[in-house]
């Protein structure tokens, strides 16, 4: 049995409240605390397995503090070369965003990206200092109008480009016309966009989170890592974009360095041949483990055991059903009648796209 951690629960969890729920440091730390137990009743159940897959080295230690003792193997996740090795198309970006100037952020638009505190730092510290520089988001996602409201206060809207949703297939277009990939969240298991825009050899500023971002980011080699929360965190984000931005040699230089470590650790090859060893020795782990194994029993043994664990998973998720459910009725999660969701799309349907995509631009 091979288990794979993918989310990280205490960074998450208080995000399905509803935003007035939210607001509220109670609820966040109660659910947080919720968040960690669970966290130490998932060490348990990864014991009964033979291996346990994270996608950072971070997580190495942190589940070893919480009693993960079977093998831990870290395996991140895989670039599809036949996506973004693509000749990019023209370029996607407004006409009037300077090259050498595009600052771009891909993500989906919830609060755990913290994209609030990534607009803030560019109004605040970054265009300011530079009046060419442009900040793009691609995405979409319950918080999108808070962010494009967010925007429209900053002061500087008219450089600021909100996208929506493009295909996947697309974005190698973006990456390839963009100067610098930008980052605020802290909780990631690995960060998909931070490993293609590597790939496509756009170096990136992003805060330190010892989680997934800071698996992929080598500072002051493919990027530069902040460290979060701190009084000279967001002049350092912005210092570090502005260095980026103002010396084509030094960007070159980590375009070429993130390039290089994305092959060398994200290329399909690389990770099915690390999925091939984890099988093998997961297949030893458990020969050793189980002397008799379930196999060798009576189907009646075999299909007693089965409903045992049928009966423990329906009645478990049954109840967080039932939770989930609960909070959706009375408006206390993100997908109640109260809640953000219903809010995004209802002012989605009344803004015209000119309004989301900030004003109208020149084609000239």
């Amino acid at each position: 049995v091979l288990n794979t951690h993918t989310v990280h629960l205490p960074t998450h969890s208080h995000n399905v409240l509803s935003d007035r729920l939210n607001a509220n440091p109670k609820a966040q730390a109660f659910v947080r605390r919720l968040a960690d137990r669970a966290e130490l009743n998932f060490a348990k159940l990864y014991n009964m397995g033979d291996t346990l897959i994270v996608q950072s080295r971070h997580f190495v230690d942190y589940w070893r503090q919480r009693g993960v003792t079977i093998p831990i193997e870290v395996v991140g996740r895989p670039i599809d070369p036949n996506k973004f090795d693509a000749q990019p198309g023209s370029d996607p970006f407004p006409a009037d965003f300077a090259s050498g100037k595009r600052l771009l952020v891909v993500c989906r638009h919830d609060r755990e990206k913290r994209l609030d505190h990534l607009i803030d730092i560019f109004a605040e510290h970054l265009a300011p200092a530079d009046p060419e520089l442009t900040l793009t988001l691609i995405g979409d996602g319950f918080d999108h109008s808070n962010l494009v409201k967010h925007a429209q206060e900053s002061g500087v809207f008219d450089r600021i480009h909100f996208t929506g949703e493009v295909k996947h297939g697309q974005l190698v277009d973006w990456y390839a016309h963009a100067d610098l990939f930008v980052y605020t969240s802290v909780s990631e298991t690995f960060g998909n966009v931070v490993n293609e825009a590597l790939w496509c050899g756009l170096p990136v500023v992003a805060l330190d989170d010892r989680m997934g971002v800071a698996h992929q980011v080598v500072n002051e080699v493919n990027g530069f890592l902040i460290k979060p929360d701190q009084h000279f965190t967001d002049e350092g984000f912005a210092a570090a974009c502005l260095l980026l931005t103002r010396s084509e040699t030094l960007r070159q230089k980590m375009s070429q360095a993130a390039m290089r470590l994305s092959r060398a650790n994200s290329h399909p090859d690389v990770t099915l041949s690390r999925f091939e060893k984890i099988y093998g020795e997961a297949k030893a782990h458990c020969d050793k483990a189980i002397t008799e194994p379930l196999s060798g029993a009576s189907r009646l043994r075999q299909a007693l055991v089965l409903a045992g664990h049928l009966a423990t998973w329906t009645a478990v998720n049954g109840v967080l059903l039932a939770i989930a459910h609960t909070m959706t009725r009375f408006g206390a999660g993100r997908d109640g009648a109260e809640s953000q969701h219903a809010e995004v799309l209802a002012n989605l349907a009344q803004q015209k796209p000119s309004t989301l995509d900030g004003p109208q631009r020149s084609a000239a």
